[in-house]
């Protein structure tokens, strides 16, 4: 796609160096001028009258071809400059969602080893209760309750990790979207720039043709 931009642009400076090249000749500037000035000097007032107006009409018209073709190319590399803050602007909201993947990885770690360590210090002091009271650790209450929280523990933590795997999926997913964005932006911006350079190029071809 960029290629084809460069070879709009490209063609739109070709077109805009021959019309130059016309509006010299038609202000007597070069070799046009140097054979005028070595012509015979017996043309009638009437005939240097109507190359005098053709030449004022010629250099016109070249003047608004240039001011046409500058128009569009300024209007190509503004639609290609917008394009490119807008795809970058999406590529920094994916870096900020995928940054946030490692944040979230790290939050649920953190819930979890919190959870562990809530259920030990349970059965911790539960077990010591136990104890003081002479009751057996091994069976009967105390290991059903032990159990019980253990069983409570990993349901907990189960959950936990559910939800962050969501998260991250979620924020894998908005990554994804953002970079989808900026290369859909980007080509959007380039079509664009392009479809804008060729209509300057007809634009100034059809200037030519009709002589305006």
């Amino acid at each position: 796609m960029a290629e084809v931009a460069a070879a709009a642009f490209s063609a739109l400076t070709s077109t805009l160096t021959s019309a130059g090249s016309a509006m010299s000749s038609a202000l007597g500037f070069g070799g046009s001028a140097a054979a005028a000035a070595g012509a015979p000097l017996n043309l009638t007032a009437g005939a240097a009258g109507a190359a005098s107006s053709a030449g004022l009409f010629g250099g016109a018209s070249s003047w608004l071809t240039l001011l046409q073709g500058g128009a569009t190319g300024l209007s190509m590399l503004s639609t290609l400059q917008g394009a490119g803050e807008k795809s970058d602007s999406l590529k920094s909201a994916a870096l900020d969602a995928e940054n946030q993947i490692g944040l979230e990885r790290i939050a649920g770690q953190q819930r979890q080893s919190s959870l562990k360590k809530q259920t030990a210090n349970q059965i911790a002091e539960r077990d010591q209760a136990y104890a003081a009271s002479g009751v057996d650790l091994s069976f009967g209450t105390p290991q059903i309750a032990k159990e019980q929280d253990i069983a409570d523990s990993e349901r907990a933590l189960s959950i936990d990790q559910n939800n962050t795997d969501q998260q991250v999926q979620r924020l894998q997913e908005r990554a994804a979207e953002f970079r989808r964005s900026a290369a859909s932006a980007r080509r959007a911006g380039t079509m664009k720039a392009v479809l804008t350079g060729l209509d300057g190029v007809l634009g100034v071809k059809r200037r030519g043709n009709t002589g305006i």
